[in-house]
């Protein structure tokens, strides 16, 4: 197995469009969304790969809200035959990715997808965390990036304000009947601004 070493983190966005109540990312960039072009993406790939990056970590909030720039991402780097493996730490946006989207994603060496789910229970999901997710989406996304070939991880939360045993067991049903490879707990913390 290749070692995708060096390695380089890039930003192609900051923020995010969404107003999930437990993230305070909307404070820090005043609740703007800002994204830079594909071409300005896939210059700097272009300067990292002659260096001699071999893994480029995309550290956005939210890297694939464009279906378009995603694909146009992809693409470049799909036609400059660059041998570079890409992640994605903070998770994709599952209301943005269709099978189009995904097949792309891996055809420019992403192999691994953290989806960011928070809960299993839809309606504490819409009232109270406000994430713009339908469940029922997301088990076909993951299903879909599994038949690609994907590692799948999903992200949950536990110990939301108002959340009862039922809903983290509902949380923990979804987690497990989603055919997810990877399920991750994390226990909430509670920020100012939050």
């Amino acid at each position: 197995k290749a070692l995708f070493i060096p390695h380089a983190c890039i930003s192609t966005s900051r923020g995010c469009p969404n107003r999930c109540t437990f993230c305070a990312i909307h404070k820090f960039h005043h609740g703007l969304y800002r994204m830079r072009s594909a071409q300005s993406v896939l210059t700097e790939i272009d300067l990292l790969v002659k260096r001699g990056v071999k893994s480029i970590i995309i550290v956005d909030d939210n890297f694939t809200v464009f279906k378009k720039r995603t694909i146009e991402i992809c693409q470049g780097i799909i036609g400059r035959g660059y041998n570079v493996r890409l992640t994605t730490p903070s998770g994709l946006y599952i209301p943005s990715l269709d099978r189009e989207t995904l097949e792309y994603l891996y055809r420019a060496c992403l192999r691994d997808i953290p989806f960011a789910i928070e809960n299993g229970d839809q309606d504490f999901l819409n009232q109270s965390i406000k994430k713009n997710l339908k469940l029922e989406q997301a088990k076909e996304i993951i299903k879909q990036a599994r038949e690609i070939g994907f590692h799948t991880t999903g992200f949950f939360i536990f110990g939301y304000p108002g959340e009862t045993k039922k809903i983290m067991l509902k949380t923990l049903r979804f987690a497990f009947e989603s055919t997810l490879h990877s399920p991750r707990f994390f226990i909430l913390q509670p920020f100012p601004g939050t």
